[in-house]
Formats: structure tokens, C-alpha cells, sequence
């Protein structure tokens, strides 16, 4: 991971950190919902759940109705593989996907789902 992507995730995590969905809650409940949670998964699963995304979404003008507390279970029941909420959201802004509103523990983004690819 670069240093400007480290510092990517350092500012969303702030901005979660301080937002409505965080007040007075504890810190499983913190680090688990924490985009920088991400980094504790191994490079093999970082590099499973960016390669899931590359192949599941394209970015878009409109919100996605899925939330990332529920995208991530989309990757759980295709992959077989459980992560938290924060490692979906730092995966995604680490695939360069911004939430509509990281203040929010289960954030948006303008993506659509991918065609599927043809034989």
C-alpha cells in the first residue's frame, strides 16, 4: 500500500470516527465499522475482496441501493469468506469507490452492478 492510499483510509476512518453512527459506542463496535480495518486482513484476502469488486461493480451517477453492511455480505456468501463492514469500506475506497456519506456506519457509493461477462 502506497502512502497516500494509507492516508486515504486514515481520513475516512476520522470522518467515521466523528460522525453520528459512532458517538458513544464501543470499540469493537469502532474498529470493526472502521475503514482501516481493512489493512488487517493478509494481502491474499485484500487482494480476493479488491478483485471481487473490479469484477462485481462499475461506477455509476446513481446511489446503489445496497449499503455496505449488505454489499459485504454479497461478497461473503460468493466468496465463502466473512470480513466486517469496515474491511468492505476500506477495500472500496481503496478500489476508488467514495461513499456518498462516510460520517455513517453503513455508507453508499455510485456503483451498479457489472454485466455479466459472456462466454
Amino acid at each position: 500500500m502506497e502512502p497516500y492510499e494509507l492516508e486515504i483510509l486514515k481520513a475516512y476512518s476520522a470522518l467515521w470516527r466523528n460522525g453520528p453512527d459512532a458517538f458513544n459506542r464501543d470499540e469493537y463496535y469502532l474498529s470493526s465499522n472502521d475503514p482501516l480495518d481493512f489493512l488487517r486482513l493478509s494481502e491474499e484476502e485484500q487482494q480476493a475482496l479488491l478483485d471481487w469488486i473490479d469484477c462485481t461493480f462499475d461506477l455509476d451517477d446513481t446511489v446503489c441501493p445496497g449499503s455496505s453492511y449488505g454489499l459485504k455480505h454479497l461478497f461473503e456468501r460468493e466468496m465463502g469468506n466473512y470480513i466486517t463492514n469496515g474491511q468492505f469500506k476500506g477495500a472500496m475506497i481503496q478500489y476508488g469507490y467514495d461513499s456518498v456519506d462516510p460520517r455513517y456506519i453503513n455508507c453508499r457509493y455510485l456503483v451498479k452492478f457489472s454485466p455479466p461477462e459472456e462466454d
